[in-house]
């Protein structure tokens, strides 16, 4: 094929709705690698120059590692985007939660969960390395909002939800509980605020550990050393701050304490049952079930189908009826002998 031809089948195959990758050694690809979604250069002539990808060995074995690392990349993005906005919601929860009784989170508690917290895990997120075993022939999900994404937030958002309310109605249920009523300068030190900021804080490291996605395309989030510490640190400093802390530090965050040490202990129960509902739901309903089965629903699937052009090609072929059952002539050796004789003899 030609420079010009090569380039052209690209373009056809874009044309059709297919993500393309070129994989060329010669100074003729050039066109091709330029066109492609990913090219990558076998040599480090003209081509290289096109191609986003250089390989160090002229061979495809290159491909693969493209396609592992850029498949982990999105997965780390789609988490990523999913954790931001999942921790902005649970923090947008918590906040009209408590307005509701005249209170509000305080400003190093605001402090504590953007830069101890959520920073941290950020920062820490995307050091998960990409899948080492069999290449999946699924590819990742390409649209933040497509059904699978928004389902998988929606479901975690409503399980946040869940959880602070019943951290608030386990408060309630206590005889020496009272409501709380603004009192000026020390509006936001309350019982209902600290319910709510303790399971919030849980909630965060949930969701850090709920979105960081496994195989097929990353490796476990067990193998992130840096996140697990993180995490596991975290851990030790959220459970601290909601069973015991020093008197400076409930000072310093405004926490009102509550008189039995039995809600601290509910509200660690409460974020354990949450931790075990948030994993289930994401690994088996959402990886498992709708991205690895695709149960979706019917009429999601034709939407998607009508959307792109290679699917519906491909759904015209199968669809086709080339042969007509009624017409097929089965067939039968003694029939086919005894015409063969006879046309023998007639010959």
């Amino acid at each position: 094929m030609t420079s010009d031809q090569k380039q052209q089948l690209i373009v056809e195959y874009q044309a059709l709705g297919y993500y393309v990758g070129m994989c060329g050694d010669g100074a003729n690809d050039c066109g091709a690698l330029r066109a492609a979604h990913t090219g990558i250069s076998l040599s480090e002539l003209e081509s290289s120059v096109a191609a986003p990808f250089t390989s160090a060995h002229p061979d495809i074995v290159c491909v693969s590692r493209v396609l592992r690392e850029g498949r982990a990349a999105l997965s780390t993005s789609f988490g990523v985007f999913k954790f931001m906005v999942a921790y902005s919601l649970s923090e947008f929860f918590s906040v009209a939660f408590l307005y509701y009784f005249d209170s509000n989170l305080t400003d190093f508690q605001f402090l504590f969960i953007d830069v101890v917290l959520i920073v941290n895990f950020a920062f820490f997120f995307g050091m998960t390395e990409a899948y080492t075993g069999k290449l999946c022939k699924t590819p990742h999900l390409t649209s933040l909002l497509g059904l699978i994404p928004l389902f998988s937030l929606l479901g975690q958002m409503f399980l946040i939800g869940l959880g602070q309310y019943l951290s608030y109605y386990a408060l309630s249920l206590f005889p020496w509980y009272e409501r709380h009523t603004y009192e000026g300068d020390e509006a936001n030190e309350c019982w209902e605020n600290y319910a709510v900021f303790c399971i919030s804080m849980f909630q965060y490291i949930i969701l850090a550990l709920v979105f960081s996605h496994g195989s097929p395309y990353r490796k476990s989030v067990l193998t992130n050393k840096q996140l697990m510490i993180s995490i596991l640190i975290m851990t030790c400093i959220c459970v601290y701050i909601t069973v015991w802390p020093a008197d400076w530090i409930a000072r310093f965050l405004q926490l009102r304490m509550p008189k039995d040490t039995l809600l601290s202990y509910i509200i660690l129960a409460l974020a354990s049952f949450q931790l075990l509902i948030a994993l289930f739901f994401e690994r088996i309903i959402i990886e498992y079930l709708m991205e690895g089965k695709e149960m979706i629903p019917k009429f999601l699937k034709e939407k998607r189908v009508r959307k792109t052009p290679y699917l519906m090609i491909k759904r015209q072929l199968t669809d086709m009826d080339y042969l007509d059952c009624d017409s097929i002539v089965k067939y039968d050796k003694e029939t086919s002998d005894s015409a063969f004789d006879s046309s023998g003899k007639g010959s």
